[in-house]
């Protein structure tokens, strides 16, 4: 058995005499309160009718919070009917259900797992492929309301505000991430995929480089200790001696990495990787 109702916490009045209102659940004998961050006058709350006297948009903003409530109160009664936790009940109810979770949801919710796994490489990544994208399409729906139709517009809104090819295809290829990531937790059925007819566009590009004289003028150039460019001076020759090394690589790397003439460190793309210390 299960209810829910709006009710005013009259074990604790205000200085202004206002109490708070809240919502209270009972779930097997064990009862839950939700804040609402609402306090008012006992004369304001009509209990019979679970509504605010005069405040027609703030009762219409509880009903909205109650009817979910109520939606989540009773998925969880249908999914554990004997639960007598209240920690497990409130955060149930608290927290979006599988059903409810938007895309941008998710997409914070990867971000989080991926930056406790250290990987801030990632993060960053999927942080700016996130801004990007919901600069031009609504994050804030569920994986299923998002169509192939959407994916297209998408790309054409890219291309239109300036993003190069291999820049939206870095962006999309984080957004197709996000939409296996969503299959394989079983937010959204695979026959959903937008990604399975759209091929990710892919531009080759001139490569960069500097000449043998230019390499030689750098390593060759001398910088006092005291210049603010001294240290990033330094970073780019060790980006080259150490064969390319990844910056984020570079920029985390500890005495303790640092092993018998060796620098032995775990890659966030490759793995480990030993590199002899230059000479």
């Amino acid at each position: 058995m299960a209810t829910l109702s709006l009710v005013l916490d009259k074990r604790r009045q205000k200085r202004d005499g206002t109490y708070p209102l809240v919502f209270q659940v009972v779930m097997n004998s064990i009862p839950v309160k939700l804040s609402t961050g609402v306090c008012v006058l006992d004369e304001v709350f009509d209990c019979s009718n679970n509504s605010l006297r005069n405040s027609d948009t703030l009762t219409k903003e509880l009903f909205k919070i109650e009817s979910l409530y109520r939606s989540r109160l009773q998925l969880l009664y249908l999914k554990n009917p004997t639960c007598s936790s209240g920690k497990e009940i409130k955060e149930f109810l608290l927290n979006k259900t599988p059903d409810e979770l938007t895309i941008a949801d998710f997409w914070d919710n990867t971000i989080s797992d991926v930056r406790s796994m250290g990987r801030l490489g990632g993060v960053k990544i999927y942080e700016q492929s996130k801004r990007t994208i919901g600069k031009h399409t609504n994050l804030d729906i569920q994986f299923h309301k998002f169509t192939y139709r959407d994916l297209l517009n998408l790309e054409q809104k890219l291309h239109l505000s300036g993003v190069s090819v291999n820049g939206m295809g870095v962006y999309l290829r984080c957004f197709r991430a996000i939409c296996n990531k969503a299959i394989r937790e079983d937010l959204v059925s695979f026959e959903w995929y937008p990604f399975r007819k759209y091929t990710i566009k892919k531009e080759k590009t001139t490569p960069r480089v500097i000449s043998k004289n230019e390499m030689s003028s750098y390593f060759k150039f001398n910088l006092d200790e005291s210049h603010p460019s001294y240290k990033y001076w330094n970073i780019g020759m060790l980006l080259f001696m150490l064969r390319g090394i990844n910056i984020t690589d570079l920029l985390l790397l500890k005495h303790a990495n640092i092993k018998s003439k060796r620098i032995i460190y775990k890659s966030g793309k490759n793995g480990q990787i030993d590199h002899p210390i230059p000479d």
